[in-house]
């Protein structure tokens, strides 16, 4: 018996060294999870390379076409030319049609493909289908409209007065209470749900403070929440968390079909988790968490109640992270999220100014602001672009910076981009960032930072 043990390992390695085609080379093949190199696959080779250990290997052939998944066919061994690359895989034409190369694997972040925390990953399956994912009342903490205010906004399934209390004692013995409002929002799944907002103000510098919410008459366990130095700071700058972009991708786990809403949703939820610890682990002590917009995915143009639990539960997978219970966040309206209200009403935003007060749905009429510590930071729509012109008459240097061509932009924003000696532009990878302007502008006007704009407040 242990002969023919011994000859079939034999056999199987024997077999496996064979189906390599890197050997000829005098290379191995990669592991399975081994991402190809888009441009290593020519014809003096029989197929692509990738690199794994710090040396190079040669990308096995699947015994699957993952391209499938997305209608199409794999590409035969006559297709030796890339033409596209997306977060799917490899692409090439064949016979006018697209195709997939059978050797790719996919770019995005799938969780399923991760080995380290597939524990970790299976768990939180589970819970987020049975106990996260309707959970609509998750805690928003916002920057106050400036640095001694802190906005909190919450989903309520009562008309309990929403209160925060606040000290600087753990045992909350020197808590004050701060009460707010809280109005009638919608109703989804039959459940009423109510809007709550509180401001807690007075809060110090290099301070900490513990705080509970008192949610539906019940008090929360206690948060910790520190301050920091007011003249340096650091903060976190995230863009598109979109929770729920990954709808439609090709799937790890069932390499012939594509993700679905909620399965995109869901393990966005984890990654977002994932990410929102390891960037406060290297912030270390951020002040603030600032995100572009797109919060979510699910844009809810026809406001179906599917749609719009799709997006209550993509909300609640971007609120899900405890430690977002204690850094305050400053977020922009994206246009994922400008076609409901949901935005306004889970986030307490400060100094909200909108041209058409009964939708936040066109962005294009949306501006807010705060002012933190020495700087101002502004989400700004489109359509608001008269303000930036005010800023620009005072004389405020400002740097316009853009992923396109000057010309290649919104024709309002080119306009005034034009019009002032004291607005220059510049692509986004002409380094941008590393200049000191008064207002850094992300263009078509989303977003800008001021570190100078405190007098004309």
């Amino acid at each position: 018996m242990k002969r023919i043990i011994a000859l079939s390992l034999m056999t199987a390695y024997v077999q496996a060294a064979a189906d390599c085609w890197a050997k000829e080379y005098g290379y191995n093949c990669c592991s399975d999870n081994i991402v190809p190199a888009s441009n290593t696959y020519n014809d003096t080779v029989k197929g692509f390379w990738g690199v794994e250990n710090g040396d190079w290997c040669g990308i096995k052939k699947r015994d699957y076409c993952w391209a499938k998944a997305k209608g199409f066919k794999c590409c035969s061994e006559k297709v030796k030319t890339i033409d596209s690359v997306d977060m799917d895989g490899i692409w090439g034409t064949e016979r006018g049609d697209w195709c997939g190369f059978i050797e790719s694997v996919s770019l995005w972040n799938d969780r399923e493909k991760f080995d380290d925390t597939k524990n970790e990953w299976n768990n939180f399956k589970t819970k987020w289908d049975k106990e996260y994912k309707d959970n609509f009342e998750r805690l928003s903490v916002f920057v106050g409209e400036d640095e001694s205010k802190l906005n909190f906004g919450w989903y309520s399934t009562t008309t309990n007065t929403p209160s925060i209390l606040f000290g600087t004692a753990k045992d909350m013995s020197d808590a004050e209470t701060f009460d707010g409002t809280n109005e009638y929002y919608k109703t989804l799944k039959g459940v009423k749900y109510y809007v709550n907002k509180v401001t807690v103000s007075n809060l110090k510098r290099n301070s900490v403070y513990y705080y509970q919410r008192v949610l539906n008459g019940k008090k929360e366990e206690v948060v910790q929440f520190k301050t920091y130095d007011p003249l340096n700071f650091s903060f976190i700058f995230m863009g598109d968390p979109q929770i729920g972009g990954s709808n439609d991708r090709v799937s790890v786990l069932n390499k012939e079909k594509t993700l679905t809403i909620p399965e995109a949703i869901r393990n966005d939820a984890f990654n977002w988790n994932v990410t929102i610890n390891k960037s406060i682990k290297f912030a270390r002590t951020p002040s603030v968490l600032l995100s572009a917009g797109d919060q979510t995915d699910t844009e809810c143009y026809d406001a179906e109640e599917k749609e719009l639990i799709y997006q209550e539960n993509e909300y609640s997978a971007f609120l899900l992270p405890e430690l977002m219970k204690q850094i305050p966040t400053a977020v922009s309206v994206g246009n994922h999220d400008a076609y409901t209200e949901n935005f306004r009403h889970h986030f307490n935003m400060p100094n909200e100014h909108k041209t058409d007060t009964s939708r936040i749905k066109n962005y294009k009429d949306f501006i807010s602001d705060l002012k933190y510590k020495t700087v101002m930071f502004c989400g700004l729509g489109k359509s608001n672009m008269p303000f930036l012109e005010i800023l620009a008459k005072n004389g405020t240097n400002i740097i316009a910076c853009d992923s396109k061509p000057l010309n290649k932009i919104d024709n309002s924003v080119t306009k005034i981009l034009k019009s002032y000696k004291n607005i220059k532009c510049y692509l986004a990878d002409e380094n941008a960032w590393e200049l000191t302007p008064d207002i850094l502008v992300r263009t078509p006007g989303m977003n800008f930072y001021s570190e100078k704009i405190e007098n004309m407040r």
